[in-house]
Parts: C-alpha cells; sequence; structure tokens
C-alpha cells in the first residue's frame, strides 16, 4: 500500500525530545512515509545545497552561514525551501525536523506555509534535556543506540 497523500503532518522537535523514536514509530505504518530530517546539516545539508542551488547561489549560502547551538545553519532563499518541501511532497507525507538546523525565519516559513499539520515535541525538563545532549555529544550516539550509549565513558569538562 502505498502512502497516503492526503494525510500529511510535520513532526516539528527540538533536540532530544524523542522525535526519532516516534518517527520510528510512525515509519510501521503503511498510511505514513516520513522524510527524515531533511534540513539536518550533518546528513543533508551540503547534498541539499548542491541540488538546489548554482555554484553562485552556493558561495553567497556558504558566506552567510551562522553557528547555531552544535549545528550550522544558513539562511536558504525561500525558493530553496519551496522546491526542497515540493520533492518530499512526491515521496513522503511526514517531516521530521528539528528547530536547531535552520535559522528562526526558515523555521516559521516551514510551520506556516508547507500545508502540513504540525505536531510540536519539547520537554519540560531542559536540565534533563541538556544531560541527554551532554550523552549524546560525548557519546556521538544521537538516536537510540542505548548499548553504544551504556558503553561510553563520561567525563564533565569546562568549556
Amino acid at each position: 500500500m502505498a502512502f497516503d497523500r492526503d494525510l500529511k503532518f510535520k513532526i516539528f522537535a527540538q533536540a532530544r525530545t524523542g522525535s526519532t523514536t516516534l518517527q520510528q514509530l510512525l515509519s510501521v505504518h503503511p498510511k505514513l512515509k516520513c522524510c527524515h530530517e531533511p534540513f539536518n546539516p550533518g546528513k543533508a545539508g551540503i547534498s541539499l545545497d548542491r541540488k538546489y542551488l548554482n555554484s553562485s547561489e552556493l558561495q553567497d549560502l556558504e558566506s552567510k552561514q551562522t553557528r547555531k547551538g552544535w549545528h550550522w545553519t544558513a539562511n536558504y532563499p525561500i525558493s530553496v525551501l519551496q522546491k526542497v518541501l515540493e520533492d518530499i511532497r512526491q515521496n513522503s507525507n511526514v517531516i521530521k525536523h528539528l528547530d536547531n538546523f535552520l535559522p528562526s525565519e526558515m523555521n516559521r516559513y516551514l510551520l506556516l506555509n508547507c500545508g502540513y499539520k504540525v505536531v510540536f515535541l519539547y520537554r519540560k525538563n531542559i536540565l534533563k534535556q541538556g544531560i541527554s545532549r551532554f550523552i549524546s555529544k560525548t557519546s556521538q550516539v544521537w538516536g537510540t543506540d542505548k548499548e553504544k550509549v551504556k558503553a561510553t565513558s563520561y567525563h564533565l569538562v569546562d568549556n
């Protein structure tokens, strides 16, 4: 059975909120097909840039990149976001996106202009979220590989 093109929603989340687990659970459903973090610069950012931008636009974009949290983000032109969303709609009906992958203006565009219902995920306990980020950053485990997390030694350092 193909995914249901009329059933469209976006998981819009902060990091370390269980969004990957939710996305993995939803992916089991036959009517759902999820696009996992299309704006994650560590997974897709360079290929997205090369696919949707010409060389002068790419150079201009690289000169405008800024540091946000622990990800590099850039102000993509709206035309690029529109092209990416058009491609995503052809192949999936669920988008999982973390808010720290794009600047706030781009996140606002994604929220208001893509015609998807939105599921917001956040953590009430910011301290636990920070600890979870520290553990993930130290172990380099960002998904659900609990055995790798348990096997890693953790040391607090001053930075």
